[in-house]
């Protein structure tokens, strides 16, 4: 699901990551230095920014400055931060905002018939700046650079292939407080680019340069990987990635093999680590010291983007898919594992403390069966050289056999530590292994494709084919699993890769829907070992509502037998909704149980707390109920977690009148923690939504703005009620949903009551009780109305307002004369406006007409 052009199976959120390896240029001393990540392993485009040229020297560039940061602020919430590893290690601050060629920046024409656009982001103080963007779709020949305002170091260039289907491009760090976004294209393009960064996160210590926590900056007895120490454990580091997550925090996993042995890059890390935004990740490779002293290592050897398999806090862990390969240059390793719950008798980590290069430690002490945080956990009973901190979150845990056991959770150990506290709690491999049941919280279904069931399995070399022909489908693009649409057909997209050493010139691709007879497709073209490919099958039109299942296989690679069929065959379920639109008005207090109501529905994408009926507070005297989002238990959630309560389809009527839609609302914070609430709305299914409002933290507070450390439960006076004027704001005639969107900050409960969407349609003279109002002239002229108040009410007993389209107050002047009262708007534009009267606890809304 998509939210604010983030999808909400990865918030998201969401480097400049993408399936394609990049390009990272240092210009000065460091010469240049390229990375290529590709869903077909090609390098990009190359090359330099037009505008290093020297006649774009001394130009001016349009500059976007983001808000300060309160540094102080943000070290003290880092002193309490640090102290703990159940959450990602922070180095930024993160801001929302919009930058689009259409909003901000300039276009220049090129001397050969192209143009060019431009941008300068600067992130007053900041050490590092980073962007996200939430649409990128690049035209053939469109090249898109991102460099340091003195060109020393640059991203880029970025091209049509770094195109992703939900385009979404995270971008890596690049060094210094400001930078230029350059985009170029030719004269002739197919389409016109697309480009909306959503986000810019102010990098206030940088995990790559030397900064005020950072690189160098682990504990000091921390050892380095390739300390004599680590001497044994070679393979597994390649394995081993800092991650980026949600552009402004830190993490590590590792590689893990499947018995498939087909080279998957599946990837292991905390559930604690995860947020919705895993397709604008980063990972790390090989980011370490040359040798045992302290020396910062190189930072271009970068994967971008994964996609989200299963995950659960039963054992905190979560498992990737990365969403390409793995260059064969940066090496990488595949760990091998372990799901026997027998202890190991010591333990090795390797990790990435603080956001610093990697380090090893080691526990000469067994593993003890333990929990954490209500999590089932091997825990290190001491380490004996080396430790953890924040920023080790997800590592990896090895037993002695090179099986990876475990990843972190948390615990107290720091250098310095008394003895009793230098202990960590690993989540288990094993509980993780069957997890909570189902495909999407354990990690057998990915781990054990053909359904081996060996309790270990050794770990590999990523780029060492071991068979000959050997063709399989890496994953099915569209449809996606689990996914809804409102629309009756599919056009199903496959991606391709060759697991053998021989290239693939030829292979034959069986697809089918619901169990119907295979259909056949041939693929010609030239697929090297490691590569892939991505091909669009036909198109199936007039489906059904209800769910259906997609699969395809391949087979007969270069006309020969395939000697892998464990990966040739995937399938996909998806669901197909025919829009329902109920008439207006919709209202609930959340007064009956059975919730979601009929034609309700609740998106809860990680499966942990969602959007439920809670007894005990409500809006409505007359009732005890509300809709709760539990953000106060840590356990059950994730940062970032995003939870939908979706209202029941509407068509959006055309007119003038204003649509209401209201609400009540009630929060208050946790200590320094910040969740947010969103109103959006969908008009494709649910898939992506549009935000309309949003309120976080002490702005969503609704007692006053104090923090708390205890559970919030709302009193009646805690309550607070908002509202939209719908009418501009949404497409009309148009089938779509709206929705209540939580993100946790894993700080308080939040609550929802009393939820109402109504046009306010009254045609002609409406009524007042058993009397009338008489508003003369409408049309006006001249911005003068007259309105004939009914007999039983005097002027003086209520109150006008007079609003726009948009539902805001416009200036008025208003004069009474016992029964009859004077609008004049003769200062505000001709159009359309609201005239509204409240009084004796009832309310009258009369279209007006201003025209000249």
């Amino acid at each position: 699901m998509v939210v604010f052009g983030f999808n909400l199976n990865m918030f998201a959120a969401k480097m400049c990551t993408e399936n394609i390896l990049m390009k990272r240029i240092f210009i000065l001393s460091l010469g240049i230095l390229l990375w290529i990540q590709s869903l077909q392993a090609q390098p990009t485009a190359g090359g330099r920014p037009v505008s290093f040229s020297k006649q774009w020297i001394g130009y001016r560039i349009p500059e976007v400055v983001t808000p300060a940061v309160d540094l102080l602020a943000i070290r003290a919430e880092d002193a309490l931060r640090d102290l703990e590893k159940g959450h990602p290690y922070r180095f930024g601050i993160n801001h929302y905002q919009t930058i689009t060629p259409e909003q901000e920046g300039d276009w220049v024409a090129l001397p050969d018939g192209g143009r060019m656009w431009r941008v300068k982001i600067t992130c007053p103080g900041a050490l590092s700046v980073n962007l996200t963007f939430d649409r990128f779709r690049l035209p053939k020949g469109g090249k898109l650079f991102i460099f340091s305002e003195d060109g020393s170091d640059v991203l880029g260039a970025l091209t049509h292939l770094n195109n992703r289907a939900d385009g979404l491009l995270g971008c890596d760090l690049v060094m210094g407080s400001s930078m230029i976004v350059e985009y170029s294209e030719p004269a002739q393009v197919e389409f016109p680019a697309e480009l909306s960064i959503y986000r810019i996160t102010h990098g206030y210590r940088s995990i790559i340069d030397h900064a005020w926590k950072a690189y160098g900056d682990a504990g000091a007895c921390q050892v380095n990987v390739n300390c004599p120490q680590g001497n044994n454990w070679q393979n597994e580091k390649r394995s081993v990635a800092c991650i980026v997550v949600g552009g402004n925090e830190s993490c590590t996993g590792a590689l893990v093999n499947n018995t498939a042995n087909d080279g998957t890059p599946y990837f292991l890390t905390a559930n604690h680590c995860y947020d919705p935004t895993v397709a604008t990740w980063v990972f790390r490779f090989n980011w370490e010291s040359p040798g045992c002293a302290n020396q910062n290592g190189p930072t271009n050897q970068t994967v971008s983007g994964a996609i989200l398999r299963a995950k659960s806090p039963s054992s905190d862990f979560c498992l990737l898919e990365l969403s390409a390969q793995p260059d064969p240059s940066i090496n990488a390793y595949l760990s091998g594992w372990s799901r026997s719950f027998q202890p190991a008798d010591s333990a090795i980590g390797i990790h990435h403390p603080s956001g610093d290069i990697m380090k090893i430690s080691f526990a000469d002490n067994s593993t003890q069966a333990g929990t954490y945080s209500g999590a089932s956990t091997w825990r290190v009973g001491q380490w004996t050289l080396g430790c953890t901190e924040p920023g080790s979150s997800g590592s990896p845990l090895y037993d002695t056999h090179h099986h990876l056991v475990g990843q972190l959770f948390g615990g107290p150990s720091a250098c310095g530590a008394a003895a009793t506290s230098m202990y960590d709690h690993y989540g288990r491999f094993a509980k993780s292994w069957t997890g909570d049941g189902s495909a999407s919280t354990r990690l057998r279904d990915w781990l054990d494709p053909s359904n081996i069931a060996d309790s270990t399995l050794d770990g590999r070399e990523l780029s060492t084919p071991l068979t000959t022909w050997n063709a399989g489908i890496q994953s099915i693009g569209a449809p996606a699993d689990s996914s809804e649409s409102c629309s009756n057909s599919i056009n199903p997209s496959i991606s391709i890769r060759n697991y053998g050493a021989n290239a693939i010139t030829s292979l034959t691709i069986a697809y089918r829907l619901d169990g119907q007879p295979w259909q056949n497709q041939p693929f010609t073209g030239n697929l090297p070992f490691g590569q892939t490919v991505v091909v669009n099958l036909p198109v199936f039109n007039n489906l059904s509502p209800g769910q259906h299942v997609f699969e395809a296989r391949t087979q007969l690679p270069n006309g020969s037998a395939d000697e892998d069929t464990l990966n040739d065959r995937r399938q996909v379920v998806f669901t197909v909704i025919v829009p329902n639109p109920q008439p207006l008005p919709i209202a609930t207090a959340f007064a009956e149980s059975g919730f979601p109501y009929a034609n309700w529905q609740v998106q809860n994408p990680d499966n942990n707390n969602t959007w439920t009926l809670f007894t005990g507070a409500s809006a409505n005297p007359e009732d005890s109920r509300c809709l709760k989002m539990d953000n106060y238990n840590d356990a059950a959630l994730t940062a970032g977690q995003l939870d939908v309560a979706v209202m029941p389809f509407i068509t959006m009527p055309a007119g003038s009148y204003p649509v209401w839609l209201k609400w009540r609302y009630a929060y208050a914070r946790f200590q320094t923690r910040k969740d947010s609430l969103f109103v959006a709305y969908s008009n494709d299914c649910g898939t992506t939504w549009n935000r309309l409002w949003a309120k976080g933290g002490t702005g969503l507070a609704t007692n006053g703005g104090s923090s708390t450390a205890n559970v919030f439960t709302p009193t009646a006076s805690q309550w607070k009620a908002d509202s939209l004027n719908l009418r501009g704001l949404l497409p009309e005639n148009t089938d779509l949903r709206i929705g209540f969107i939580s993100r946790t900050e894993l700080g308080n409960n939040l609550y929802l009551d009393m939820i109402n969407l109504q046009e306010l349609s009254d045609v002609g003279i409406p009524s007042f009780g058993s009397e009338r109002f008489n508003i003369q002239p409408n049309p006006s002229s001249d911005g003068r109305f007259m309105v004939t108040m009914p007999k039983n009410e005097t002027s003086q007993i209520g109150q006008w307002r007079v609003m726009n389209l948009l539902g805001q107050p416009v200036p008025a002047s208003i004069s009474t004369h016992n029964l009859n009262v004077v609008i004049d708007i003769q200062n505000q534009p001709e159009g359309v406006y609201f005239f509204e009267y409240s009084g004796s606890g009832q309310k009258m809304v009369q279209k007006c007409v201003y025209s000249r």
